[in-house]
């Protein structure tokens, strides 16, 4: 391998990178798991909490309006429930948004389903 291959392989690598930090909005209707959260999240420069939720309903308000690229997810929300805002974001919105479902819930059916 010569040294402009190597480069070359660099920087497609980096390409795949976003080009700032990551941008989260996190929903869960609990707020000190809530601040407790971003905070941890604030120590990492590659991590920006862009916005906070507590209700389903503004779940997707939130998505909308931030375009994050990760959604932390608790399926038990006031308001619309978190497998019809996982349904209504794949279906219903153009994103690119990821989501990471984190709840305290043990029914094995959310797991599956989410």
């Amino acid at each position: 391998m010569n040294a402009t291959t190597s480069t070359d392989e660099t920087r497609a690598a980096d390409s795949d990178k976003p080009a700032g930090p990551i941008r989260i909005v996190i929903a869960d209707d609990h707020p000190i798991f809530r601040d407790g959260l971003q905070k941890l999240l604030s120590f990492e420069k590659d991590f920006e909490v862009v916005a906070q939720v507590g209700d389903g309903d503004e779940v997707l308000r939130a998505v909308e309006e931030y375009h994050p690229d990760v959604l932390l997810l608790d399926l038990k929300l006031p308001g619309t429930h978190g497998l019809t805002i996982l349904h209504n974001l794949q279906v219903a919105h153009n994103t690119t948004t990821k989501v990471i479902v984190l709840t305290a819930s043990d029914d094995r059916n959310e797991f599956v389903q989410a």
